[in-house]
């Protein structure tokens, strides 16, 4: 009897060793204030990682490192080159603009036929490399003020009557001439009497083809 009950006690005292009871804490224990304190600082942290930006991404107020960085001197150079160029470019502009000004301000108020003379001195014979005016197809040009405003009567040629813009050269005449704003009407007579000649080329005409 006595054997089985020391028994007994022995295998309760073997249970209670192998199987120890937990014990909170009291909540006012240092102990449970800092595992509360763990456990919240790690679910903030795990809240960061899902929902914010973390602050070592660059921004504008944090670029990203450079390991090879520009002397300040050097950027400061090349801010003020650029500066340079943007501003000779501007003044070029102006130039520009102001030339085409003048040029539109000479037209307006040259005579008509010195306007057409312009105007004709733009088209090109497509077989040489001179203007119609200079290679002497333009044989007489007549202005005419009417009620409805200047006429313009313009008497060509071509170089031969197999010339391959014999077709449309005429019609690029009168459009070209239609341009002038003070002009309002224009008529383009092709004819081939006299029958053109490098003579009636003018001699800067000739003289950029060798004739001289």
């Amino acid at each position: 009897m006595d054997e089985k009950v020391s028994t007994t006690e022995e295998q309760k005292m073997s249970t209670e060793t192998s199987s120890p009871q937990t014990v909170d804490a009291p909540q006012d224990h240092p102990l449970a204030q800092s595992e509360a304190a763990a456990s919240s600082t790690s679910v903030e942290e795990e809240v960061e990682v899902f929902t914010g930006i973390p602050d070592h991404l660059p921004t504008v107020d944090n670029p990203p490192f450079n390991p090879f960085p520009k002397p300040k001197k050097h950027m400061d150079d090349e801010l003020a080159a650029a500066k340079e160029r943007g501003k000779a470019a501007l003044e070029q502009r102006k130039e520009e603009e102001q030339e085409d000004e003048l040029a539109k301000m000479f037209m307006k108020s040259a005579p008509i036929d010195e306007q057409v003379v312009e105007a004709i001195s733009e088209i090109y014979d497509p077989e040489i490399p001179v203007n119609i005016y200079e290679l002497g197809l333009i044989y007489k040009i007549t202005v005419e003020e009417r009620d409805e405003g200047p006429h313009v009567d313009v008497e060509m040629t071509l170089t031969s009557p197999a010339c391959p813009v014999a077709g449309t050269l005429p019609g690029e005449v009168e459009q070209k001439v239609l341009q002038i704003p003070a002009v309002k009407t224009v008529r383009v007579e092709l004819t081939w009497d006299p029958p053109w000649g490098p003579e009636m080329m003018s001699e800067a005409a000739q003289l950029q083809l060798g004739f001289f």
